[in-house]
């Protein structure tokens, strides 16, 4: 196994690290070839024969067959995210309605956790859809917003914070050594993160980056990062929750945790391009 692409620390648990979100990546031999033209999609208008729908139906297409790529490369790595989803899910469907604003700070703090969730599922949605520039860029707000979670509860005065950049060494596991590489990929200033824009179909492309989103094994490094933030905001919910007076499914939470913690400690430490060697030949 290579350097390892996750990590996690928090209490007694610790995971080996290694950053790595977009410069390795092998050559992709033997691509399976799709024809990405489904019917035309509910959502889409203008002329049938425009520029216009013709982009969004091939984008269509192309994001259908990198979600199942995604999903029968590496089977494991779906099952965690769906699991984790249902977390996430459960959380804001169990404080949907509650009043949990007593004040200003509370009102944010809502605030904060509400953009995570949204963000979250935009996320994983780009990852699994091989729009790796998209969803890193997302993500680098995700880690943002639990910095400033952490920052709200330790800081009394509400109004230092406010218009400055969250302080991401306040994250509780090793996310806040990803800062450096998704700001990278927010801001356009790596020509290596090109290889998330994924590689084009056959030998007559040359270097010429695909237009549409394709599957490359990077949706898994994203993947495994989205993974590590639901856990930094388990890990801050359970102990901030009963402060704030937030009506937390302990119970719940905790059979989900018994369920899920063993494999998803699993796939942190797995190297995301073990089988790429393998997938190649």
């Amino acid at each position: 196994m290579g350097t390892h692409a996750h990590g996690i620390r928090k209490g007694s648990i610790t995971v080996p690290y290694g950053a790595r979100v977009a410069t390795r990546m092998s050559a992709e031999a033997n691509r399976r070839r799709f024809d990405p033209r489904p019917e035309r999609s509910d959502y889409e208008t203008g002329p049938v024969n425009s520029n216009v729908s013709r982009y969004l139906i091939n984008l269509n297409g192309f994001r259908l067959a990198a979600t199942k790529e995604f999903e029968e490369t590496d089977p494991a790595y779906a099952a965690v995210l769906s699991a984790t989803d249902e977390y996430v899910a459960h959380l804001i469907y169990r404080l949907s309605g509650k009043s949990m604003v007593a004040n200003e700070t509370e009102r944010y703090l809502h605030y904060l956790l509400v953009t995570f969730v949204r963000g979250h599922f935009n996320v994983t949605q780009f990852a699994r859809s091989g729009e790796l520039l998209e969803g890193g860029t997302l993500f680098r707000r995700q880690l943002e917003v639990l910095a400033r979670l952490h920052e709200v509860r330790a800081t009394p005065d509400l109004g230092a914070l406010l218009r400055r950049t969250p302080n991401v060494g306040r994250l509780q596991t090793n996310l806040n050594r990803l800062y450096g590489s998704y700001s990278a990929i927010a801001h356009g200033s790596d020509t290596r993160e090109g290889d998330l824009l994924g590689t084009p179909f056959g030998e007559d492309h040359g270097d010429a980056y695909p237009v549409f989103p394709r599957f490359t094994r990077h949706a898994y490094v994203l993947i495994g990062h989205a993974v590590l933030s639901v856990l930094e905001l388990h890990f801050w919910l359970l102990e901030h929750a009963d402060d704030l007076g937030w009506p937390i499914d302990k119970e719940w939470v905790e059979e989900w945790w018994t369920q899920n913690a063993t494999e998803l400690m699993r796939l942190l430490q797995q190297d995301p391009y073990d089988n790429q060697e393998a997938a190649d030949g």
